[in-house]
């Protein structure tokens, strides 16, 4: 790998440099980074192929002044770049579009899950739906009764006794658990994606 800076003065930021097009004609492997100022800040490149690079240099018109330099400096001046700086604010603005599917996505999931009880069947799960079993319980607890029926996911009807509502809202509480964890692990990968690509990767599912 191979770093060079250089200096090519344009008014407009926002249109690549003839400099910049000469660049990209070549073939992949070759990252060029323009500074913001481009008539008193240095431009990066790097370039991953030896070989490459030195064909690219002895191909240069001498004006051009491309200059090796360390990954350090090469880091310094890529990370205060204008290149830099508007890739950084595209991939923050596509993380934007996943984290608000990620956050329709959970809160569809965690009104509409479902959860299977042993001895019960499918249960509607959420957090709406914890909150009732939580009150059932209390309610069921002080009426002494021995059994209540209960409306399952289906809309039909079981007998359950004060262990088994007990063992519907641990599940719903578990259930609830296991997508929060699903979904924190997605914000995770969300915040350690560098790439377009590494950021298109990750599926939003439940």
């Amino acid at each position: 790998m191979k770093y060079y800076k250089f200096k090519v003065a344009k008014i407009n930021a926002d249109t690549p440099s003839e400099y910049i097009a000469r660049f990209e004609s070549a073939e992949n492997g070759i990252e060029v980074f323009e500074a913001e100022n481009t008539f008193g800040d240095f431009s990066v490149v790097s370039i991953s192929n030896d070989d490459k690079a030195s064909e690219i240099i002895n191909s240069q018109d001498s004006n051009l002044g491309l200059v090796e330099i360390e990954l350090d400096e090469f880091t310094t001046l890529k990370e205060s770049s204008y290149t830099y700086k508007r890739i950084q604010e595209n991939l923050q603005a596509l993380k934007n579009v996943k984290i608000q599917e990620l956050a329709e996505a959970f809160k569809e999931v965690t009104t509409k899950t479902k959860v299977t009880v042993s001895g019960v069947g499918v249960v509607d799960g959420g957090r709406s739906n914890l909150q009732d079993i939580s009150g059932i319980i209390e309610a069921f607890e002080e009426s002494g009764q021995e059994t209540m029926l209960f409306r399952i996911a289906d809309n039909s009807f079981v007998s359950v006794n004060a262990e088994q509502l007990k063992a519907i809202k641990k599940a719903i509480i578990l259930k609830g658990q296991e997508l929060y964890q699903k979904k924190w692990e997605i914000e995770a990968r969300l915040a350690n994606a560098k790439t377009f690509d590494e950021i298109r990767a990750i599926k939003v599912e439940f």
